[in-house]
């Protein structure tokens, strides 16, 4: 009996160091395809976002890379100095306090648009997005989430075309040339007494999560801010 307990443990151990081995060499073997597909994602969002590609279109890995050939990718500092030499893949999360990463699509070499990744609070987690705006840097282009652990059927809903095409062509800025965001209002839109330029519907259930896209917006606007105003002064 003792022989048989012996045996029957020794071989669990093998069994679990032999599997340990392999789902280890299986993780190292696929972590630079891993990498390669959030880097693809991160693309497909900004190109959506720029109006580059539709969300419910499919493209092969090859066509997507080929698509973003029409962005050039730009770093800044908080004053909107555009870093030479430094490429938003090669930054850091502690290099996002203080350099930017932004994304400007081209057409016969005349910017059409530029994106940039926003971030925010939801009701349960950290909403990601990509923001872009039209080439007056007033007007949004367009709007993407890509990452949330908000409540199915409620405040995941941001990610639905839906909510995101609402806020195409509405104005961050207002006539006096203040920057005023987009706020995502309780209910209609067209209730709100607010000028339509500047609001969106909201999500039914969700008050806390649009809050969260609000005051996102705002954060991401107002850091950028430096750049496009150098933008807006003749800069590139």
């Amino acid at each position: 009996m003792r022989n048989d307990n012996f045996y029957i443990f020794s071989y669990a151990a093998v069994v679990c160091l032999v599997c340990s081995i392999l789902l280890s060499l299986a993780a190292t073997q696929l972590q630079p395809l891993q990498a390669e597909n959030v880097k693809l994602d991160i693309r497909k969002n900004i190109m959506i976002a720029l109006g580059i590609i539709k969300a419910d279109e499919k493209f092969t890995r090859e066509e997507l890379n080929q698509k973003f050939t029409a962005v050039k990718e730009l770093v800044v500092d908080l004053e909107g100095n555009i870093l030479e030499g430094v490429k938003p893949e090669n930054l850091t999360e502690k290099d996002l306090d203080t350099k930017l990463p932004i994304f400007q699509v081209l057409a016969d070499g005349t910017v059409q648009g530029y994106a940039f990744p926003i971030v925010g609070r939801g009701l349960w987690s950290t909403l990601k997005g990509y923001l872009a705006l039209e080439a007056d840097t007033a007007t949004v282009k367009g709007l993407t989430f890509y990452q949330h652990g908000e409540t199915p059927g409620l405040g995941a809903e941001i990610e639905q075309s839906w909510f995101t095409n609402n806020f195409k062509a509405k104005k961050v800025r207002d006539n006096l040339g203040n920057l005023v965001g987009v706020t995502v209002v309780k209910g209609k839109a067209t209730d709100s007494g607010r000028p339509l330029d500047h609001v969106v519907d909201g999500i039914s259930g969700a008050t806390i999560t649009a809050d969260g896209v609000t005051k996102m917006f705002k954060v991401g606007l107002t850091k950028y801010d430096p750049y496009f105003e150098r933008v807006r002064q003749g800069g590139r």
